[in-house]
C-alpha cells in the first residue's frame, strides 16, 4: 500500500466557502451538514439519478416509505432477457438495462414503455440521469448518452472493452471503469475523453464513486485506487489481494468497499474481505474477513454499513458450505451487528430508506429488512435472481430480475388519506386532497363530460327510455314520470310550463290569439246576410 498525498478540506472546497465554514461558530455537528449539504446535493427529492442514488454511492435516499409490510406489486414490465442492471429514477420515468441489448424509459407509475434504445450487446451497466440525459455502458464496449426524453443518441464513447461498470456523473463529468483496465473520465455534454488512467492491468467492474476532488474504484488485479478527479492521476492505492466488484461507498472521512470474486478454480483459497479505508491517505482502519466473494455494493446511513457477503467454509468430512447473508456493521469499528440470511448469493446492493433496507438475492425474492434488528418486514418472490439493486423513490420500490422482469412495488395510500396526485392512491382518485373512492365527487362538475353526481359517485348519463328519478340523470335533462324522455316529452297541457301548450307528445309555446281559417269568410257572409236583412225591413216599411 502506497500513499501519495494526504488530502485536506481546503482542497475539497474553495477558499471562500471553507471560510464560511470556518467561522460559523455552532459547532462541528453543523459544520458537517454544511459539508454533507455542498456534496450530496445532485440529486433531486423523488430521485435516484443513478447506481447507489448519488456520486458518493451511499445507497441511501430521503423518500420513506412508512409501512413496508403493505407494500403491493403495482406492475412489472417484461424485457427480452435478464435484468442486472439496476434501474435510476428521474422525474416520471425509470431507467434501466437489459440483457436484450436495450436500453429501457417507463412510466413510473404505470410501467408504459416510453421509448427504448438497442445497443451492440448487454445491458449490466445501471443507467445514470443528469439534466436532459441518460449515460449507460454495454458489453458492446461503448459508453452512450441517450436524451432521456426520447431515447435518441446524443454521443457514443468507445472503449477497449466491455463496460460492466454504472457511470457516476459529478459535475460537467461521467467517470466510468471498462474491462480493458481504465478508468475513463468523460465531458457529459460532449463525450470527448477528459483523462484515462490505467490500473494494473485487469477488469474494472466497479463504478466510481466521486467525493469531493477524488474518484475512488477497484480493479480486477487487486487493488484500490483514488485518482484525481481532475486529472486522473493517482493520489494513493491500496493492495487488497482480491478482485474487486464491488463499488464503493464514501462516508465522512472514510470509503467503505468490498473484495473478492467467485471463481470455482479459486475456490479453495478466495480469501473475500469488507474494507474501511481512510479516503485521505489510503490506510486501513479496520478489515472484515468473509471468507469468499462481496460482489455487492456496501449502503452507509448513520453509524451502519448495510452489504450483502457470500460466505464459504469447509466443514471436516464434508463439502464446501456456504451461507449467504446481509449483514449490519458498525461503521467505526467493523462489529456485527445482525446479519440476515437469505437463500441464495446476494450480488445485489442494499438501498436504505428511513428505517428499512431493500435487497435482493440469487433466492428470487426482493427483501424488506429493518435496519436496526435484521428482522424482516416484507419479501416478494419473482422468477429468477435478483442481482438488480433496487431503487427507492417517493413510495415505490423498483428492482429486476433474471426472470426478465423489471417490477414496481408500492404502499399506495387507502381512501381517506392525504394526497397531492392520484397515482398515490390505490383508487388513483385524489379528489381535492384526499384519497376518495373511484368516481367521487361533490357536484356535477367534478365529473367527466357524459357524467352527473348522484350520491358523491359519477354516473353516466342516462339515454332515452332509461328509468330516472331526476332530470340531471338524463341526457336530455328531462326526466318524464321516472323515464328519460325528449327535451319538451308531454302527455297533456298540465305537463308543460307556464305560457306552453301540449301538442303531439311536445311542449310548444303559445302564440298570440288565433283565428280559425273559416272565420273572416263566415264573418263576411254574416255581414252581407245583415245588410240584406236591413234593406228587406227598411223597403217593408
Amino acid at each position: 500500500m502506497k500513499t501519495k498525498t494526504k488530502l485536506n478540506v481546503k482542497k475539497i472546497l474553495d477558499n471562500k466557502t471553507f471560510q464560511i465554514i470556518n467561522n460559523i461558530a455552532a459547532g462541528k455537528i453543523l459544520i458537517a451538514a454544511v459539508i454533507c449539504f455542498v456534496f450530496v446535493g445532485n440529486a433531486g427529492a423523488g430521485d435516484w439519478p443513478m447506481f447507489r442514488h448519488d456520486s458518493w454511492h451511499t445507497g441511501e435516499t430521503s423518500d420513506v416509505i412508512k409501512n413496508p409490510k403493505d407494500l403491493e406489486l403495482e406492475w412489472k414490465f417484461k424485457t427480452g432477457d435478464l435484468v442486472y442492471s439496476s434501474p435510476a429514477v428521474s422525474g416520471n420515468y425509470v431507467y434501466v438495462g437489459s440483457n436484450d441489448n436495450y436500453i429501457y424509459c417507463l412510466d413510473k407509475n404505470t410501467g408504459e414503455l416510453k421509448w427504448k434504445f438497442k445497443t451492440g450487446s448487454y445491458v449490466k451497466s445501471s443507467p445514470a440521469v443528469s439534466g436532459d440525459y441518460v449515460y449507460v455502458g454495454s458489453i458492446d464496449s461503448y459508453v452512450y448518452c441517450l436524451n432521456k426524453d426520447t431515447g435518441e443518441l446524443e454521443w457514443k464513447f468507445k472503449t477497449g472493452g466491455r463496460v460492466d461498470s454504472s457511470p457516476a456523473v459529478s459535475g460537467d463529468y461521467v467517470y466510468v471503469g471498462s474491462i480493458d483496465s481504465y478508468v475513463y473520465c468523460l465531458n457529459k455534454d460532449t463525450g470527448e475523453l477528459e483523462w484515462k488512467f490505467k490500473t494494473s492491468g485487469f477488469n474494472v467492474w466497479s463504478s466510481p464513486a466521486v467525493s469531493g476532488d477524488y474518484v475512488y474504484v477497484g480493479s480486477g488485479e487487486g487493488y484500490f485506487y483514488c485518482l484525481s478527479k481532475d486529472t486522473g492521476e493517482l493520489e494513493w492505492k491500496f493492495k487488497t489481494g482480491d478482485r474487486v466488484w464491488s463499488s464503493p461507498a464514501v462516508s465522512g472521512d472514510y470509503v467503505y468497499v468490498g473484495f473478492g470474486y467467485f471463481s470455482a478454480q479459486r475456490q479453495l483459497y478466495s480469501k473475500g474481505s469488507i474494507h474501511c479505508i481512510d479516503k485521505n491517505t489510503g490506510e486501513s482502519k479496520w478489515e472484515l474477513e468473509t471468507r469468499f466473494d462481496v460482489q455487492s455494493s456496501p449502503a452507509v446511513s448513520g453509524n451502519y454499513v448495510y452489504i450483502g457477503v457470500h460466505m464459504s467454509y469447509y466443514l471436516a468430512h464434508e463439502a464446501w458450505k456456504t451461507d449467504d447473508y446481509i449483514q449490519c456493521l458498525d461503521k467505526d469499528t467493523g462489529e456485527l451487528k445482525w446479519k440476515f440470511k437469505t437463500g441464495g448469493n446476494v450480488r445485489s446492493s442494499p438501498a436504505v430508506s428511513g428505517d428499512y433496507v431493500y435487497v435482493g438475492s440469487g433466492d428470487n425474492y426482493v427483501y424488506c429488512l429493518n435496519k436496526n434488528t435484521g428482522e424482516l418486514e416484507w419479501k416478494f418472490k419473482t422468477d429468477g435472481a435478483v442481482d438488480s439493486s433496487p431503487a427507492v423513490s417517493e413510495n415505490y420500490v423498483y428492482v429486476g430480475s433474471d426472470d426478465g422482469y423489471v417490477y414496481a412495488f408500492t404502499t399506495l395510500k387507502s381512501v381517506g388519506s392525504p394526497c397531492s396526485d392520484d397515482p398515490e392512491c390505490k383508487t388513483k382518485n385524489c379528489f381535492k386532497g384526499v384519497c376518495s373512492d373511484e368516481g367521487y365527487c361533490d357536484a356535477d362538475s367534478d365529473c367527466s363530460s357524459g357524467q352527473y353526481c348522484s350520491g358523491n359517485k359519477c354516473e353516466t348519463l342516462k339515454s332515452v327510455g332509461s328509468p330516472c328519478s331526476d332530470d340531471p340523470e338524463c341526457e336530455t335533462k328531462n326526466c318524464f314520470k321516472g323515464v328519460c324522455s325528449d327535451e319538451g316529452y308531454c302527455d297533456a297541457d298540465s305537463d308543460c310550463s307556464s305560457g306552453q301548450y301540449c301538442s303531439g307528445n311536445k311542449c310548444e309555446i303559445k302564440k298570440g290569439i288565433e283565428i280559425p281559417r273559416f272565420f273572416i269568410p263566415g264573418l263576411v257572409i254574416s255581414l252581407i246576410f245583415l245588410i240584406l236583412v236591413y234593406f228587406v225591413i227598411k223597403r217593408r216599411k
